[in-house]
Formats: C-alpha cells, structure tokens, sequence
C-alpha cells in the first residue's frame, strides 16, 4: 500500500517540478548589462571603441547590418543594388521617424555618410567608401557613385550611423544633445 501511494505522489512532485521553469519564464525581468566603463560619446560619428559602439548600436540604426551568419541585412534600407561599379542605389524604409520627429528620408541619409566622412572629430571616416557624389533621386531614394569600384561598400556603410540632419547641426553648434531613439 505505502508502495502504491508513494509512487503517484512521486509523479504528482515531478512533473510540478516541471512547471516550475515555465512560470519562472514567462514573468518579464529586466537585462542588466554591466560594462567597463561608459560610453566615450554618444556622437555616433565621434568616437570607435568597443564600449562606445555598443551602446551607440541601441541608439542609432544603420542602411544595413550583419546577421548571426554575418550575411548583410537591410535595417534602414529597404533595398539596395549595385547599378555598376561605381553606383550603388539604396531604396529606404519609409514612415521612419527620428526621436525628434525628422523624418527618415534620402537627405538624413546624405547628411549622416558626409558628416561622417567630413567631421573633424569622426573616428570613422575610413568606413564612408571615397564617393563622386551622393545623389538624392527621390525622398526615399539615394544614389552613392564612388570613385573606385567597391565591391565591399556594404561592409563599411554596416559602421554608419544615420542621424537627423537638423538634430546633428544644433549637436555641432553646441557639442552635445539629448536622444532618445528613432521610431
């Protein structure tokens, strides 16, 4: 009898054991990253180094990202193609808005890849391929022809931060801002 009845309360506990994690799961806790120290700048153009550009990747999107398979995917651009080799076309996401309204469009586009590659105190000129001229075809709609051929020009546009222009032009007037995020 003590055989029979020890045995269903032994599966009745184990498999309450098993709901446990279940509950435990589903109850929303916040994620508490600890790092080294604090963010250089938070100027997306200003500053590359580890601490920095991690916390600047939770505030600022780009034309386009890497995957877990480091395979390019489109963030801000919807779309892209490579017209010759020297033209690349970026079709954008539309109904973007920055943090302070702005909206995304080919000018914000423009404006972020030239202060980058222009700024005196950008860190990532290097990552702005040599460019002829970045052309404006539309509102949602840039056309980036360089002077050489480069066929890694998706790799380096992945490290460009795209900002609101108004935004950023007060930002270099005064040297810093608040921000929030882009919706």
């Amino acid at each position: 009898m003590k055989k029979l009845f020890s045995f269903p309360m032994i599966v009745a506990f184990l498999i309450v054991g098993l709901c446990a994690p279940v509950v435990a799961w589903s109850q929303e806790k916040p994620l508490v990253i600890g790092f080294e120290g604090d963010a250089a700048t938070l100027d997306p153009h200003g500053r590359n180094e580890t601490t920095t550009t991690t916390i600047q990747r939770h505030v600022y999107e780009n034309l386009v990202g890497f995957d877990a398979n480091l395979k390019i995917i489109p963030e801000l651009a919807e779309s892209w193609k490579l017209i010759d080799d020297h033209t690349w076309e970026f079709k954008l996401r539309q109904g973007i808005k920055f943090h302070n309204g702005e909206p995304l469009n080919a000018e914000a586009v423009k404006f972020s890849l030239e202060r980058c590659k222009t700024h005196p105190k950008s860190q990532y000129k290097y990552a702005v391929p040599d460019y002829k001229e970045i052309k404006i075809l539309d509102d949602y709609t840039v056309r980036f022809v360089t002077k050489e051929p480069t066929p890694e020009a998706l790799v380096m546009l992945e490290s460009i931060s795209i900002v609101p222009p108004k935004y950023f032009q007060e930002w270099d007037k005064k040297d810093h801002a608040h921000l929030t995020r882009t919706m």
